[in-house]
């Protein structure tokens, strides 16, 4: 029953929590022509990266898996700022 439900709702659950958690990072973000601010693009790439191995290594759904490491990638990369390089 309770891998009935990681398998069907979790991955919409955590979908839902990165949108909310993006739109919430680029609210108070202002754009320039240097790029962004934070290392949202690349930390949700990274962390999609580590959902897949980890889902692999422990012979889980690699959907759910992808969808975990978007969400934690996502927070670590709106958690981190970018330093200027003036």
């Amino acid at each position: 029953m309770i891998q009935d439900f990681l398998t069907a709702a979790l991955p919409w659950i955590a979908i839902g929590v990165a949108v909310a958690i993006f739109f919430a990072s680029q609210r108070n973000t202002v754009h320039n022509n240097n790029g962004d601010k934070n290392y949202v693009s690349m930390g949700i790439a990274i962390g999609m990266c580590f959902g897949v191995a980890f889902s692999c290594i422990t012979d889980m759904n690699m959907g759910l898996g992808i969808a975990i490491g978007m969400v934690l990638g996502l927070s670590v990369g709106t958690s981190l700022e970018k330093k200027n390089k003036r």
